[in-house]
């Protein structure tokens, strides 16, 4: 977690707690999450939408077997979603649409 701290400086408390949460929540590996939110904060993301971007990675990598899982997995979706030009809502909408092809 500390790297997730060095890349958003000011990560708030809330954040950071919202972060173990979906990993109880969801059984993923924490350091699986703090990835997707180290990679966030790279990106230049919010604080706000940080946890978004780290529940639809997760959300993801369970769509597509592990094929989106840790830090490769979220470097790939984000240069992805950056070339395409989409937000953050987006890439919410983008992780349904794998998950129904998947199904």
């Amino acid at each position: 977690m500390s790297l997730v701290r060095r890349v958003v400086s000011d990560l708030s408390d809330e954040t950071i707690q919202d972060l173990k949460d979906m990993a109880v929540e969801t059984g993923t590996a924490f350091e699986n999450i703090s990835d997707y939110a180290t990679i966030a904060g790279a990106l230049g993301l919010a604080e706000k939408d940080i946890a978004k971007f780290a529940r639809t990675m997760v959300d993801l990598n369970v769509a597509s077997g592990g094929a989106f899982s840790g830090e490769e997995g979220a470097k790939g979706i984000a240069v992805f979603l950056k070339q395409l030009n989409l937000g953050i809502d987006q890439a919410e909408n983008f992780g349904s649409a794998i998950a129904v092809i998947g199904d």
